[in-house]
C-alpha cells in the first residue's frame, strides 16, 4: 500500500540522520545559515551544496520554512487555489471525481498540489488539474490501451500519464471513464 504524504515524511525524518549523518535539527540549522528564505532557494541549494534526494530537500525547506512561522498552506487552500474564480464551476467535478477514485480501493491515496491532484497505489496512476475554466484534464497511465476520439495520448503529465480524458461536468465522469480508472488503478498495483 502507498504511503501517506504524513507516512512519507515521516519515514523520511526517522532515516534521515542514518542516512547523512544530520538530524532534522540539524540540517534546519544548515538552510538557516544559508540565509535564503524561499523554498525553492533553500531546495536547491541542498541539493547543489550537500548532494541530497529531492524529497528530502523538499522536507528540510519545508521544516525550515515552518519554523521561521511560514506554514505551507492546506489541502483545502490548495484546492480552492486551484478552483478559483472562473475555474469554482468545476470543483463540483472535481469532487465527484475523488468519491469515485476512493471507490476503487481502500488504498488509494488523494494527494493534493497546488495546481494538481494525484491519485496512487504504490505509484500515481492518475492526475487532475483544471488546465482552463471549461474542463479538468484527467491523466491516466494506461500503456497497452489504445487512444480514441475521447481517450487521447499525452506526454503532459511527465511518464506519470499516458492517455488524457477531458471532463467538463459531473455526467463526463461515466462508466467508460470508471473502467479506464479501474485499469489504470489495477495496472499501477
Amino acid at each position: 500500500m502507498a504511503l501517506s504524504p504524513s507516512q512519507m515524511q515521516d519515514a523520511v525524518i526517522k532515516n534521515l540522520e542514518t542516512r547523512t549523518g544530520k538530524t532534522l535539527n540539524e540540517w534546519i540549522r544548515i538552510a538557516k545559515r544559508s540565509r535564503l528564505t524561499d523554498r525553492n532557494d533553500i531546495r536547491k541549494f541542498l541539493k547543489a551544496e550537500h548532494g541530497l534526494g529531492m524529497t528530502t530537500c523538499y522536507l528540510i525547506a519545508e521544516a525550515t520554512r515552518q519554523e521561521a512561522g511560514d506554514n505551507p498552506p492546506t489541502e483545502e487552500e490548495m484546492l480552492k487555489a486551484q478552483f478559483r474564480g472562473d475555474k469554482e464551476v468545476l470543483r463540483p467535478v472535481y469532487d465527484k471525481l475523488v468519491r469515485e477514485m476512493k471507490k476503487l480501493g481502500s488504498d488509494v491515496t488523494v494527494g493534493v498540489r497546488k495546481t494538481q491532484t494525484t491519485f496512487a497505489r504504490k505509484y500515481t496512476f492518475a492526475i487532475a488539474k483544471a488546465p482552463t475554466k471549461t474542463r479538468i484534464d484527467l491523466g491516466l497511465r494506461l500503456p497497452t490501451v489504445r487512444a480514441t476520439k475521447r481517450l487521447k495520448t499525452t506526454t503532459a503529465f511527465c511518464d506519470n500519464a499516458t492517455h488524457c480524458v477531458s471532463l467538463s461536468n459531473r455526467n463526463d465522469i461515466d462508466d467508460q471513464i470508471m473502467k479506464w480508472l479501474a485499469g489504470a488503478y489495477k495496472a499501477r498495483s
